[in-house]
């Protein structure tokens, strides 16, 4: 592995450099901002005077074309020097932006709510040579950060840091696994570390509170903007300059995030290195092995007990619950493994990509490469004389706080009925799995979509490991076709990349090599998925279901890709402007609001158009109603302006439509995955109520 120091110092100056021509501007802003008020206040102390002393007492004389014109100029004094304050105003307040307080997720804790744990994180603080957290925060994430609270003055007054750290991070792992991460997050503002860098990660943060940052005053602007006749023509002067100084800002900003980004996946090895040297490599790199892991485990946990939330259903502690449910994972394929064993490759179920990309829109190097640079990292060797529980460090007041706390949120979130016990949830949570997570030995030939294909020539043996590294390079090199058009369409900008081993520009992009291997490629897993139907088909028990499941996995394809093409890039479209907050007047808004009617109306078009009887199955009783009353109103929630809650509403219907669709795919593989695998079919009554020919009447006899 390269040594990155030379790369960091270079990207350490640049970033330095325009960090430092961005505070400039932005001085330069605020200076053009207190001195619009300066002499706004200055000249009416002047004028005013002077033109009601002397001025308007002749030009009145002249009679009332005299007073008019007195009150015309009057009017318009006042319209100017009210825009140029409000002007002077906009671009000076940013000095009193308040800190960015960042949402803070979970709970602070101190050293009586847990000593060892607090111990074990002061004691790591020291090692790395960084001062104690000014706050930790606990909660049940797989995840560990530093953060700060981030206003203007903080580029120029030191800030301190703090700590949130997620319990599930002590899930199958051991105390030096679990300080290895702590320390790579105190490693980022280490002594030893990288000297500019603790100061580019505050300037960022500030950076993009000040660009981002909208307060009253910027609503009171639009709102002025939007006026009409005389008073509307100022507010849109103000909302225009306003706007103007932004976008030079924003556009610097953008600019020097692409660079820091590349910096901090750089400064991102810097910090490994303090961990490995603090713990040693062994540790660390299985740290990094057993995070991926948990965080599969515990992703699929939270998705079931927020689908039990949803039927009013909660139970009594989170963490025994996700111990009752990673025994069942692991009886289903799930890696996961204990604190006892130290591991050292990641699971890695994608092959080699034949395109490789600087990660542009990422902050983190991947896991494998981290792994790589940190066996190069000359480490402690430190071995302690027993492995022992992360869980030992954590209280139990702390362990059963947080499980109260998240047990709470769920009661204020959803409706919760009842109470289940231990007995009814590890049914629920086998049917969950069963019925949620495809079967780990079928999962890479459903995860994904199925071609279009007839069945083929029976192969007892189709699901062999040699057509699951086919169908997994087919997958790989789809996602390549896509990256290879973000880069010729200018949506992922990079200026050279690897290509089949090869150094190649921009100018150069191998789209019809990459095409030819894509359809050789299509071609072998074409077989493979006419076979895998082939080979279902002959093990179903009820006719006709197989190409029933088949139809609809067909029909929900097409249907999701048509969302896709005629629906999700205009939403991404509609809520890039309503994030951007730079509507500058009433043309911009009607523009805003013709769109968000036209979306709704075309929206309303394709859901009265569906077929609800096999979708009912996916639908609960509250989302349906809600559905059909909203698809069945003629009028458009639009009519009287923009409403937030009207927004959420559009876009939730969307979301909710094409969820059920994809419930109902899914459903839809899992027949044919169990049937493959002889397993226990889910309830196929969706099927029975798909409106095919041949296959409903073949399904109604038996």
């Amino acid at each position: 592995m390269r040594n990155h120091k030379t790369e960091i110092t270079k990207l350490s100056l640049l970033a330095a450099a325009q960090a430092s021509l961005f505070v400039l501007v932005y001085l330069a802003t605020i200076a053009v901002g207190a001195g619009l008020i300066y002499f706004a206040v200055r000249g009416s102390i002047w004028l005013v005077p002077l033109f009601f002393e002397k001025i308007a007492p002749e030009v009145m004389g002249i009679g009332r074309s005299g007073i008019f014109f007195v009150a015309g100029i009057v009017v318009v004094f006042a319209g100017l020097l009210a825009s140029v304050v409000a002007v002077g105003v906009m671009l000076f307040k940013s000095l009193f932006i308040p800190p960015n307080r960042k949402r803070i997720i979970g709970r602070e804790i101190r050293r009586e709510d847990s000593p060892r744990l607090y111990d074990m994180i002061m004691e790591t603080a020291a090692a790395v040579g960084v001062k104690m957290p000014k706050h930790i925060y606990v909660d049940h994430r797989v995840n560990a950060s530093v953060f700060f609270n981030a206003g203007f003055w903080n580029m120029f007054i030191p800030v301190r840091k703090n700590l949130a750290i997620g319990l599930g991070l002590f899930s199958s792992t051991n105390v030096d696994e679990v300080r290895s991460n702590i320390a790579h997050e105190f490693g980022h503002f280490a002594k030893g570390s990288v000297r500019i860098g603790p100061h580019l990660y505050v300037a960022q943060s500030v950076f993009y509170t000040l660009v981002s940052h909208r307060d009253r005053l910027d609503h009171f602007m639009v709102r002025w903007s939007m006026c009409g006749g005389f008073t509307g023509f100022w507010g849109k002067g103000v909302q225009w300059v306003v706007v103007r100084f932004r976008n030079l800002l924003e556009a610097m900003f953008r600019r020097q995030e692409n660079d820091f980004n590349k910096l901090s996946r750089l400064m991102e090895y810097d910090a490994d290195a303090v961990a490995c040297r603090l713990v040693g490599q062994e540790f660390f790199t299985s740290a990094l092995c057993k995070i991926q892991q948990n965080d599969v485990a515990f992703r699929a946990y939270d998705c079931i007990l927020d689908g039990m939330a949803a039927e009013g259903q909660i139970i009594e502690d989170y963490w025994e619950g996700y111990d009752r449910a990673v025994s069942k994972m692991r009886t289903v394929g799930y890696v996961i493994s204990s604190y006892d064993k130290l591991e050292s490759k990641p699971e890695q179920e994608m092959p080699e990509s034949r395109l490789v990309i600087e990660e542009v829109w990422s902050m983190h190097p991947t896991v494998e490469k981290r792994i790589e640079y940190a066996k190069s990292v000359e480490s402690c060797g430190h071995k302690p004389a027993a492995m022992v529980s992360a869980w030992e460090l954590v209280s139990d007041k702390l362990k059963s706080g947080i499980s109260g706390w998240l047990m709470d949120m769920m009661k204020e979130q959803n409706r919760i009925s009842r109470q289940v016990d231990w007995r009814e949830f590890d049914e629920i949570i086998s049917q969950r799995l069963d019925n949620l997570f495809f079967p780990k030995e079928v999962e890479v030939f459903f995860a994904r979509d199925i071609i279009a294909t007839e069945t083929t020539e029976l192969d007892e043996d189709v699901l062999s490991e040699s057509n699951r590294r086919t169908v997994m390079a087919f997958v790989q090199a789809c996602h390549d076709m896509d990256a290879l058009f973000a880069m010729m369409n200018g949506r992922l900008s990079v200026k050279y990349f690897m290509y089949d081993g090869k150094r190649q520009h921009i100018d150069d992009l191998p789209l019809k090599e990459h095409h030819k291997y894509l359809e050789q490629l299509e071609g072998r897993v074409r077989r493979i998925d006419g076979a895998i139907r082939a080979l279902a088909v002959s093990r179903e028990e009820i006719p006709g279901l197989i190409d029933a499941a088949y139809e609809v996995i067909f029909h929900v394809q097409d249907f999701l890709e048509r969302m896709s093409e005629e629906f999700l890039s205009e939403r991404d479209y509609i809520i890039r402007e309503l994030e951007a907050k730079n509507i500058s007047g009433y043309n911009e808004y009607k523009a805003l609001k013709d769109m968000l009617e036209s979306y709704e109306a075309a929206l309303k078009d394709m859901l009265r158009s569906l077929d609800y009887g096999p979708l009912k199955h996916f639908f609960s009783k509250g989302d349906y109603d809600q559905m059909v009353n909203y698809f069945t109103t003629s009028r458009s929630s639009f009519s009287d302006g923009i409403d937030g809650e009207d927004v959420h509403r559009l876009f939730m219907m969307t979301e909710v439509i094409m969820a059920v669709h994809s419930n109902m795919c899914h459903c839809a593989k899992m027949v044919v995955a169990n049937t493959l695998l002889n397993k226990p079919i889910p309830d196929v009554e969706f099927l029975r109520c798909w409106k095919t020919e041949s296959v409903a009447e073949e399904m109604a006899d038996a």
